[in-house]
């Protein structure tokens, strides 16, 4: 019986500090008496219904969607690259230069370049890790959804 009289001392006692903070909070003077006349009770009808919370899984998509373009490119980065030049020149050939009198020889040049990068431990390393990275948004955006929805479910009830 003396633990139940002294929870309800204690009770009464938060209950003081409560209303006190309320009256700090609220600008009221501290000799001043209030009273609350809502119930809890009568409040929840009011509140909004629960939505779902997008940001995580914003966040997630986002993250999962920088893993693939990072893929992406160190995988594209061992693919063989192709590339093709041209040039096109005319050259004065002179002891004095002379614009217009002197004789201009023209001059072209293509050229290829093929270039197949040989696969090396850090280059296969970092295809792994780009995938490996990817696989793991993925499934951090698969968790956040199921906690998105079971919060919102929670809150629901």
């Amino acid at each position: 019986m003396p633990k139940l009289q002294e929870s309800i001392e204690q009770l009464a006692y938060l209950l003081k500090q409560y209303y006190l903070s309320l009256k700090v909070l609220c600008d009221i003077p501290e000799n001043e008496n209030i009273s609350i006349q809502q119930s809890p009770q009568q409040n929840n009808n009011q509140l909004a219904a629960p939505t779902l919370n997008t940001l995580g899984i914003n966040n997630s998509l986002l993250k999962e969607k920088y893993a693939l373009t990072n893929y992406r490119q160190v995988f594209k980065s061992t693919l063989p690259t192709f590339s093709f030049t041209t040039n096109n020149s005319y050259t004065l050939y002179n002891q004095e230069f002379k614009l217009f009198d002197g004789k201009w020889f023209k001059g072209s040049s293509i050229g290829f370049k093929l270039s197949m990068p040989l696969p090396s431990a850090s280059s296969i390393s970092n295809k792994s890790k780009a995938k490996f990275d990817y696989e793991i948004a993925k499934k951090t955006t698969e968790q956040e959804t199921i906690k998105a929805n079971l919060t919102k479910e929670q809150l629901n009830v």
